[in-house]
């Protein structure tokens, strides 16, 4: 049984997404509304393109927490309100 385990976990800990991963709109906001409140969770917004909006996510790996697990997530832009979007964009301007 253990001889089985340790390459499952194995590939499950080398497999990443590399895909961005669709959300809810209401999932998306929260994600970004606690990013300042989470300490083993970082998410920021990296940006707009074809009516989606995306944003980063890496969270600390349970296993191993020099690791972190990395994500990108998306909504259609539409999902979110107006002010919402405009908040992101002027907290990612670094001017």
């Amino acid at each position: 049984m253990m001889k089985m385990l340790i390459p499952i976990l194995g590939i499950l800990l080398l497999s990443g997404c590399n895909e961005p991963k669709q959300v809810s709109g209401a999932d998306f906001q929260h994600e970004l509304d606690l990013r300042n409140a989470q300490t083993m969770v970082a998410s920021e917004y990296i940006g707009e393109k074809n009516g989606k909006v995306y944003l980063r996510r890496r969270a600390m790996n349970p296993i191993n927490p020099k690791k972190w697990n990395k994500e990108v997530w998306f909504t259609e832009k539409n999902n979110l309100d107006a002010s919402f979007i405009e908040r992101l964009k002027i907290d990612a301007d670094p001017n």
